[in-house]
């Protein structure tokens, strides 16, 4: 945060002053470019920042916490239960031995909205009135929150799919209904796709 708003007003290209030198499109884009609660931050002078950390922090979790309860309290009787797991989930260990590296709990942060907006597109019928169901706004939705987790952190965004890959084996995969199963997983997969060409511009900048 504070390489960038040092050279917020420099060079968007080759920059000496970022690590051993380098790009500064490329650079940030691993966990800067995407990510809200750093947008947060160059609202503010560079010599706030270190007093900033424990809010940003504190805001992280909180996040965390109510993404983790929105996403639960689908499941629950109780919204008591959706609390404590939320709760659960925000300070689970992960997190807890991560404050170093802060920005890995921006990926966590917003993870339970892109899980609950996939069970949302799975969960619309394979057919309706007889013929092929396109899921309408619940693709648009899972595809948009593709696109946004994976601008927030390609790295972790890449273990996301791998987890939504073994999620959708594990909940989704009905061996007795096939067409519902391929339906599902076409769907899954068109909007993953274009939520990463929606995000192309962003990730290019981080392989080039």
């Amino acid at each position: 945060v504070s390489a960038f708003l040092l050279n917020r007003s420099s060079d968007l290209e080759m920059n000496w002053n970022i690590d051993l030198g380098g790009t500064m499109f490329g650079d940030f884009a691993f966990y800067l470019w995407g990510s809200p609660f750093f947008w947060l931050t160059t609202l503010f002078p560079e010599s706030a920042i270190p007093f900033m950390m424990p809010f940003l922090m504190a805001l992280k979790y909180a996040v965390s916490a109510t993404c983790a309860y929105l996403y639960i309290r689908k499941y629950v009787h109780k919204y008591t239960y959706a609390m404590i797991g939320g709760y659960l989930y925000a300070f689970s260990g992960f997190n807890a031995c991560n404050i170093v590296f802060n920005h890995f709990t921006d990926a966590v942060a917003f993870f339970p909205l892109f899980l609950l907006a996939f069970d949302n597109l799975m969960n619309v019928p394979a057919r309706k009135d007889g013929k092929f169901n396109l899921a309408g706004k619940p693709f648009v939705l899972f595809a948009l929150m593709t696109t946004f987790m994976s601008v927030i952190n390609y790295y972790f965004f890449f273990g996301q799919v791998v987890f939504l890959i073994l999620y959708f084996l594990i909940r989704y995969v009905d061996l007795e209904d096939k067409e519902t199963v391929a339906v599902r997983f076409g769907r899954g997969f068109a909007a993953g796709v274009v939520g990463v060409l929606l995000a192309g511009f962003f990730l290019m900048q981080a392989f080039v």
